[in-house]
């Protein structure tokens, strides 16, 4: 039923008070969450937007896993064509069109279902054309041997934010041998697209960058130019050897080929100390040290050396304008030492690993008698370093480390000992040993194929340590635990083989089933996997149809429509299915069900051959080719009575009736005209008005002691008659009386009013009444007029009652006074009605405070019925819970 539907209103509080309210259904299962609140869109950008919410409230169900965020242009009024998935309370939507208006919605995810989709907001993206935040169209031009110009097309800059300058960084790029050269600044240019980059070496390859700086202290970098400098670069020397003494080291090579008109001028040499200082976990070495050999020379002696220390060295070519690469690096000692090379590492297991290493070669004047290994757990951060634990061995080049800790990092050396002196310790390997499980547990768990009694299960192979072979996979499963019931024990599937999907049958229909994966070796496993959700169908494959209504209802037919179920895995619906019977009142049973079918997936369908004057049960199931739903949740209806004839059983108007009224284009000039005419004096003590539209109500109550003589009229206004513009004239009669009451506003919508007595209805005027559209018999009652009643017998809710009301001499006002605000027949002053203005009130209606006023909100009510005092339920504030509160509630009530 629809809010304001008044007949159908009163017929359901009528069966409510009777006792039909034991038919409506009681909520059972599971119970989804409620709607993500505080809907907000900011960041917007050309292409993407940000939406945040707040997190939904389960209502006691199970947590919310997730959120499912969907998004259309406005555009697409039917269809929302796109979806994403996020499990924070928040999501960047992105790769959008620019300049474009989206509407977005979010829906909670749990267990127990989806939630109603929020309330929608709307945002447009930014912009005619996204703008550049780069520096772009890089060019090389004046190319010599050691400078070059380059020039760029500048950015656009972003939100507002103003270019003040570039940085322009470049390094040697094609480098075949020896360590990259350093990245180098080439100086800021302001805000000039271009610099002259001085300095270069001849015939060498360059990667340049150009980085522009905006006020708001971003740094936007363009893509990389990539030139060669002219002229002639040299190659480094080749064939170095060196001869060696405690403190120096004489280095030899051989002169690289250079043209005839680019002599060499020299030779750049480079050393440093190999050893290498650890603090803290972090290796720290000496700088290397640059000397110079002037002229063609091709030998040169490093003086002052420590003794027994290898040196990394290097030498490059020198000529005019350009210089050679860098040598590759040689590695020399002075006499009596050498370093071992790093050990390797093998055979990880959780608490052992083992350690190789190359055999030593020993000056000519010394012998390997054996190896030392030492090793301890690895340093990160401020931590102290703990001490080496040492294993001496003979001269075998392996050993089998014992007794570690699982997953825990180590750092290993060795050191060669000799009958001449020891070598030094090799640089330090890490390693760590695995955690107890050296399979790691699988990932990527997805389920599909669902039915009603099975689904499949897939997962992506996990990694295996060194040495560690999958041999096939244990699969688990069990009803998932809600709540605080105690989990069943795991029913446990082995694969066939090392395939990484299985099916998973003789499930039951409908229950959610916790899954988890482990990987099995030979002697070992990995860890069970984080466990997984999924349900199987229940023994109907679709969803039952909802929000159905009825519609375009006459005394032998009703339409109705509900909403299509959404379906999973593709399953088609090919129908829908309608059963319908008479309600047998004040019994418990009812007369068999007449079943109907739609043309086709149409959501709606003509009920025709009814009963009028009957309350009907309805329920609907959608169809496929592989099952039905099952039948929605009951819905009920009633057929029209048959034509109207007027008694005093409908609305009575045996007294008081709905005489004249005056709807304005500006609220301040409402009024309504009470006439009686019945011949006896009417007090409406406990009587109200009640004023409601599709989008709110409000119920009016009238003063104590207002009496209306026999014959008499009363005028309701919302501006008093004696203010500005509302002249009042000396009374020529006294049959005209009048209330200020502020609070009379006719909607400027379709509209109802109902003017109700202590026993009952009175009249009812307005062109709202029985139906979800305007009905084509309600009178006009055109907003900025007046109206006046033209037959007193005839319900106020028919056009043939009310014709136009013009302006009216001598009735009220005076003559002169302004047709815009005195048309019609206001009435006279009576200063016993002025003094206590009428009552007002909104009539809310949400008893449960649940937010909407709905079915839950008359079954409170019903079980209220005969109740005194104060009371939520005495929604008219008449001191006792009774029909007349069923009724006003069930004017307000929706769907």
């Amino acid at each position: 039923m629809k809010k304001h539907s008044l007949y159908y209103s009163i017929l359901l509080a009528l069966l409510l008070s009777s006792g039909f309210i034991g038919l409506v259904p009681q909520a059972q299962g599971q119970t989804p969450p409620g709607p993500p609140t505080g809907l907000t869109i900011f960041d917007r950008s050309h292409i993407s937007f940000q939406v945040r919410w707040n997190a939904a409230d389960t209502r006691g169900g199970a947590p919310i896993t997730g959120y499912e965020v969907r998004y259309r242009l406005t555009s697409e009024l039917k269809v929302w064509p796109h979806t994403a998935h996020t499990t924070d309370t928040k999501i960047e939507l992105t790769g959008l069109p620019l300049n474009t208006a989206y509407e977005v919605q979010v829906s909670a995810v749990s267990s127990d279902g989806n939630s109603d989709w929020s309330e929608s907001g709307w945002t447009i993206t930014l912009g005619q054309k996204a703008p550049l935040t780069l520096p772009s169209d890089l060019v090389a031009s004046g190319i010599t041997g050691n400078s070059v110009r380059v020039s760029w097309i500048p950015p656009y800059t972003v939100g507002g934010a103003v270019l003040i300058g570039y940085e322009v960084k470049y390094q040697v790029y094609a480098v075949v041998q020896g360590d990259l050269e350093d990245i180098k600044d080439a100086g800021h240019t302001g805000t000039d697209p271009f610099i002259v980059i001085t300095g270069l070496f001849a015939d060498t390859s360059y990667s340049i960058q150009v980085i522009a700086l905006t006020s708001d202290g971003n740094r936007h970098y363009s893509p990389h130019l990539y030139l060669t400098t002219a002229g002639f670069r040299p190659d480094p020397p080749s064939e170095i050897t060196a001869a060696r003494t405690p403190t120096s080291i004489q280095l030899n090579w051989n002169a690289p080929y250079t043209p005839d008109d680019v002599p060499i001028t020299g030779y750049d040499i480079r050393y440093r100390p190999t050893e290498i200082e650890w603090i803290n976990g972090i290796p720290l070495r000496s700088p290397f040290v640059e000397v110079h050999a002037t002229g063609p020379v091709t030998t040169f002696e490093l003086k002052n050396l420590a003794p027994i220390t290898s040196y990394e060295i290097g030498i490059r070519t020198v000529v005019a304008d350009s210089k050679s690469i860098w040598s590759p690096i040689m590695y020399v000692s002075t006499r009596n030492t050498f370093r071992m090379d790093p050990p390797t590492v093998s055979e990880r297991r959780p608490t052992s690993f083992r350690v190789n290493w190359k055999t030593s070669k020993f000056p000519d004047d010394n012998t390997v008698i054996g190896y030392k290994v030492r090793y301890r757990q690895a340093v990160y951060g401020q931590n102290v370093p703990s001490a080496y634990t040492e294993v001496q061995t003979g001269t075998e080049t392996t050993i089998k480390i014992t007794g570690l800790e699982p997953n825990s990092s180590y750092e290993i050396s060795v050191q060669a000992l000799g009958t001449n002196g020891n070598s030094l310790w090799s640089e330090p390997t890490h390693v760590a040993t695995y955690t107890i499980y050296p399979i790691n547990k699988p990932t990527n768990i997805i389920t599909s194929e669902r039915t009603n009694t099975s689904f499949r299960v897939s997962w992506q192979t996990p990694y295996a340590a060194e040495g560690v072979t999958i041999t096939r996979y244990k699969v688990r499963y069990r009803q998932a635990v809600v709540g605080h019931h105690i989990p069943t024990d795991y029913t446990e599937i082995l694969t066939k083989g090392t395939e990484t999907t299985i099916q998973l049958t003789g499930l039951r229909p409908n229950i959610t089933y916790e899954i988890g994966v482990q990987a099995l070796g030979a002697d070992t496993s990995s860890d069970w996997s984080d466990p997984v959700y999924t349900s199987t169908y229940s023994a109907f494959p679709i969803d039952a149809p909802t929000n159905i209504a009825s519609y375009d209802i006459t005394p032998n037919s009703f339409r109705l429509r509900w909403k299509a179920p959404e379906t999973t895995d593709n399953i088609p619906i090919t129908g829908y299915e309608v059963r319908y019977r008479i309600v047998v009142l004040g019994t418990n049973s009812s007369k068999p069900y007449a079943t109907a079918k739609t043309t086709g997936t149409e959501t709606t369908i003509k009920i025709t051959g009814l009963t009028p004057l009957n309350v009907y049960e309805v329920n609907v199931r959608a169809l496929s080719s592989i099952g039905n739903s099952l039948w929605s949740q009951t819905y009920w209806t009633a057929t029209a009575p048959p034509p109207p004839v007027i008694t005093k059983t409908a609305i009575a108007m045996d007294s008081i009736i709905v005489n004249e009224l005056r709807n304005t284009q500006i609220d301040a000039h409402d009024w309504v005209e009470l006439r009686n005419i019945s011949d006896a004096d009417v007090t409406f003590d406990g009587w109200s008005i009640l004023i409601a539209s599709n989008s709110s109500s409000r119920l009016l109550r009238f003063p104590l002691k207002t009496t209306l003589p026999a014959g008499e009229v009363l005028l309701l206004l919302n501006t008093d008659p004696s203010s500005q513009g509302m002249p009042l004239a000396t009374p020529k009669d006294n049959s005209h009386r009048y209330l200020v009451m502020p609070g009379l506003v006719l909607p400027q919508e379709d509209w109802t009013m109902i003017l109700r007595g202590r026993t009952g209805w009175e009249d009812v005027a307005g062109n709202y009444f029985f139906e979800e559209t305007k009905p084509s018999t309600a009178p006009p009652l055109t907003v900025g007029k007046a109206w006046h009643r033209t037959q007193p017998d005839t319900h106020g809710y028919k056009q043939t009652a009310w014709s136009e009301s013009g302006y009216q001499n001598g009735l009220g006002y005076d003559d002169d006074a302004d047709a815009t605000t005195s048309l019609g027949t206001p009435g006279y002053l009576q200063d016993a009605l002025t003094s206590a203005p009428l009552e007002e009130e909104t009539v809310n209606g949400d008893l449960n405070g649940d937010g909407v006023v709905n079915i839950q909100d008359l079954t409170l009510l019903s079980a209220n019925m005969g109740q005194t005092g104060e009371n939520v339920a005495d929604l008219n504030g008449d001191g006792v819970v009774n029909i007349q509160d069923l009724v006003l509630l069930s004017a307000l009530i929706s769907d």
